[in-house]
């Protein structure tokens, strides 16, 4: 069986025609300029199994798709907007994350989709009754009879199903898309501004926050902003593995999504010598054995931290490897939309690219250039950077004297809210699932009015 769509250039400007269901699914998060939110593709969710109808407003919240047997093409019910009740239900419409497992493949995010669906008691029966789980064959059947809600041999619910408890060790992380915030004001600033800055972001239409770990209780931070929000993912970027132990960190992690919803993504790394050893000369060695023994940690604690819910910051290979093959997938720093195609390439399409994106808001090349030099400066002294810039094709001439233009640009973005958006689209285009941003500024820890301006260009 094979899965094919068609769009016209007229709904879908920039696509091919026929296209991709994945491109077409990519599409519509962004057509008529406006993101669907994820509670609301979850609430879509229930509605579509459940049957009953619903008002979306005027924007674009799905795309029409069904499966076809050899060359046919069937045309795709591109939009369906306010008042316009879907046709077909039970057999042509599928949420953007569906059409990604389709075109993708990958039996972790089909799995994911049918458990955001169905809950994860009935999610597992079904993958069991689908088959002896070839990719192929479960994908079918979790698109086909499961999301899509087909009638046979499942029936579809009187009501949307109840989704999994918060902190249900058992469930998955939700997807991350859209658009985060990176800051440090956040984890170290004043924490009463921070926790309103945080309900401010949420309501900019931010989906995560990160924070950064250099020491200090990350927790008691993360707990603090997952108060002051209620559906925005609250990440470390990154909790120091030197700094924790990972019995600490899964038992926290329980603890904080069961008071608070399963909207925290544990983001791990493995830090820096300069850093480590400052405190405790020599700990520092073996990063990526003792990241291995981290994640065995965290497997074995007594409420153990589901691989789904935890992220590694990767740069070179061996960290992406593992990033592939024990967590969700990665959080890169400091990298460029080229560095993202590569962890893309690497570690395959069912795992998470998360890249962080430096910026400036300024159309002063002056000052952003001195703003991303005096950012940069600190980095350029470590070496897990340097190898990462180095493999990307920058050298010595690159690092010297606080950096060349070349590196600069290529790690800082700056320019007006277009500008940062293109930067921001490279990284969706190489493969990035979500980009978070790290607003560079004069204004403090907590540069709300950069936040506030990018907002309507990055979050819609």
């Amino acid at each position: 069986m094979t899965w094919a769509g068609r769009v016209s250039d007229d709904e879908a400007p920039g696509l091919s025609s026929p296209c991709s269901l994945f491109e077409a699914a990519r599409a519509v998060r962004y057509v008529d300029g406006v993101l669907l939110e994820r509670r609301e593709r979850d609430d879509l969710q229930g509605q579509l199994v459940g049957g009953s109808e619903h008002d979306w407003g005027s924007c674009t919240v799905v795309v029409g798709a069904q499966p076809v047997r050899g060359g046919d093409t069937p045309a795709i019910p591109w939009r369906q907007t306010r008042k316009a009740k879907p046709r077909h239900r039970s057999r042509e419409v599928v949420t953007d994350a569906t059409l990604m497992v389709q075109e993708l493949g990958g039996h972790h995010r089909a799995d994911r989709v049918a458990a955001e669906v169905l809950g994860p008691a009935r999610a597992a029966s079904v993958s069991v009754e689908a088959g002896e789980g070839v990719g192929a064959t479960r994908l079918q059947y979790l698109t086909q009879h499961i999301v899509i809600g087909h009638p046979r041999s499942i029936p579809r619910p009187a009501a949307p199903p109840a989704r999994a408890p918060p902190g249900d060790q058992n469930g998955a992380m939700r997807d991350i898309t859209g658009t985060g915030i990176w800051s440090a004001g956040l984890r170290y600033g004043d924490p009463a501004e921070g926790a309103e800055a945080a309900a401010e972001l949420e309501d900019l239409g931010y989906s995560a926050l990160w924070v950064p770990d250099i020491g200090g209780n990350v927790f008691d931070v993360v707990e603090r902003l997952m108060a002051a929000t209620k559906t925005t993912t609250i990440a470390t970027g990154i909790l120091n593995l030197w700094m924790h132990s990972a019995e600490e960190t899964a038992d926290s992690h329980a603890r904080l999504t069961a008071a608070h919803g399963d909207r925290f993504l544990i983001g791990i790394g493995v830090s820096h010598a300069a850093l480590i050893d400052a405190r405790e000369p020599g700990r520092y060695r073996k990063p990526l054995a003792a990241m291995a023994s981290f994640l065995d940690g965290l497997d074995s604690a007594p409420t153990p931290l589901a691989p789904s819910t935890r992220v590694l910051a990767a740069l070179g290979p061996k960290m992406l490897e593992l990033a592939r093959t024990r967590a969700a997938g990665a959080h890169p720093y400091n990298v460029t939309p080229e560095h993202t195609a590569a962890a893309r390439a690497a570690l395959g399409p069912a795992s998470l690219v998360l890249p962080e994106q430096a910026v400036v808001l300024t159309t002063d090349s002056e000052l952003a250039r001195k703003l991303g030099r005096d950012h940069l400066a600190h980095y350029f002294a470590l070496p897990n950077y340097t190898n990462n810039l180095r493999r990307l094709g920058f050298g010595d001439d690159d690092f010297a004297a606080g950096g060349s233009q070349k590196l600069i640009d290529a790690l800082v973005a700056w320019g007006d809210e277009n500008a940062i958006e293109s930067r921001v689209r490279q990284h969706r285009d190489a493969g990035a699932d979500h980009v978070c941003i790290q607003v560079l500024s004069e204004d403090g820890l907590f540069p709300r009015q950069a936040w506030r301006e990018l907002a309507p260009a990055l979050t819609t």
